[in-house]
């Protein structure tokens, strides 16, 4: 398996931020593992990654129900970010939903790469890891 770089959990629900980087830890994806509140502030960080000299996600979770900035504010502006930055990313979209239509319009964004029901578990961590970062 491909090690994935690093990742980015938005998630206004901080228990949940904690319990999925702590499965992440505990899986061994990643050492790199961003957390973030508030899409506001997960937009201005990818926004300073190049003047950081960091490197980009290469796995991003965003929940859709969020105060201020919900997950579809945040992939209008995310849309906006240069391809050269994103275009190794794969983005999750998160929600404690399975309503039909919120996985529809998850699907209309070609930045949307899944659609996740929550809770994140281990079982869909190795799916992930699995499906996308295998190196077959």
């Amino acid at each position: 398996m491909k090690p994935i770089a690093s990742m980015l959990i938005i998630d206004d629900n901080e228990i949940s931020n904690i319990l999925v980087q702590k499965l992440i830890d505990y899986e061994q994806l990643t050492d790199q593992v961003q957390t973030f509140q508030y899409a506001q502030k997960a937009l201005d960080y990818l926004a300073t990654i190049n003047q950081e000299n960091t490197s980009f996600p290469e796995v991003i979770f965003l929940d859709v129900n969020m105060p201020q900035m919900d997950g579809w504010e945040f992939l209008e502006a995310f849309k906006h970010l240069p391809n050269s930055q994103k275009n190794n990313c794969k983005l999750f979209m998160l929600s404690s939903s399975i309503s039909e239509s919120d996985i529809e319009k998850a699907s209309q964004y070609q930045e949307v790469t899944e659609y996740v029901t929550k809770p994140i578990t281990r079982e869909i961590l190795q799916e992930i890891k699995e499906k996308y970062f295998s190196e077959s």
